[in-house]
């Protein structure tokens, strides 16, 4: 069998090409009536080769264009993202990124636009048009209707603020951040918190996963970000990842009939996010 599999990788590395499948961890064959398939799963990533055959329908990651520190970049082109999804989720997802920072996935057709500089980096996704300026005026006041905002925030930099302000509401196990940061003496822009948005519900998931839902009509965490107050709750997820720490804070509105995958999408962030060292 290890002789056997070795062969097959040989043909699948020669004329391979790259689907989306769910499955299991370890290795699965299969055949159609024109195709011989293996797939190869590690994590939240999964890979499906095709040795010969017709028909197969490669998923490009969605690039977006991006604007920041150090001026305009263009979006990423030419490059696929392998994505554990079911069948159904894979005909109603894709994945989007920008050349910094972090990306997500959301609804196909939707528009993004990203955000980058030293205290953090944001990807915009809108069923709308995104006009990237309006994101550095400050004048906008967000959206109230469908959006996704992901947003990493480097605690080793001036994020540190946001960081320790996000600790203070959802992380208790990592308060001494927050000590650390307020024994720098350096004022930040507004006074930290402490504990969690009153009417916010949390799932911990454990001492650096909490997800959350905050309710229509009402400030949470969900609101930490472009996406503010509106007819339908946002639900999404915090993450405290790398050494110093950083937090990813996801923030998700769907509209009604799309509120189901509000579940792939959060659980790819926090499977990326714990692969960050």
């Amino acid at each position: 069998m290890p002789e056997r599999l070795g062969l097959w990788l040989l043909c699948l590395r020669a004329h391979a090409q790259v689907i989306h499948i769910s499955t299991e961890h370890g290795f699965l064959f299969w055949f159609t009536h024109s195709s011989f398939y293996l797939a190869i799963v590690d994590g939240c990533r999964t890979e499906v080769f095709v040795c010969w055959g017709f028909g197969s329908s490669p998923h490009s990651l969605m690039g977006c264009a991006s604007d920041g520190q150090v001026g305009p970049e263009d979006a990423p082109r030419g490059q696929d993202k392998l994505v554990r999804l079911t069948a159904d989720e894979g005909e109603l997802l894709a994945y989007y990124q920008s050349s910094t920072g972090p990306g997500v996935l959301g609804p196909r057709g939707w528009s993004c636009f990203g955000t980058y500089g030293s205290a953090s980096s944001t990807l915009y996704l809108s069923p709308k048009p995104i006009d990237g300026a309006k994101l550095f005026s400050s004048n906008w006041r967000g959206s109230n209707g469908p959006a996704i905002q992901i947003t990493r925030e480097y605690g080793g930099t001036s994020g540190r603020f946001e960081v320790a302000r996000i600790i203070a509401r959802v992380f208790p196990a990592h308060r001494s951040y927050v000590q650390r940061v307020l024994a720098e003496g350096t004022q930040p822009q507004k006074p930290f918190p402490s504990g969690p948005y009153p009417k916010d519900k949390l799932t911990y998931k454990g001492q650096e996963i909490v997800e959350y839902i905050t309710p229509p009509h009402t400030d949470g965490l969900g609101t930490v970000s472009y996406l503010a107050k509106g007819e339908q709750a946002i639900i999404g997820s915090a993450i405290l990842t790398g050494p110093s720490p950083d937090v990813v804070l996801l923030s998700v509105r769907l509209p009604q009939l799309l509120r189901s995958l509000a579940s792939p999408i959060t659980q790819q962030v926090e499977c990326e996010a714990a692969q960050i060292k």
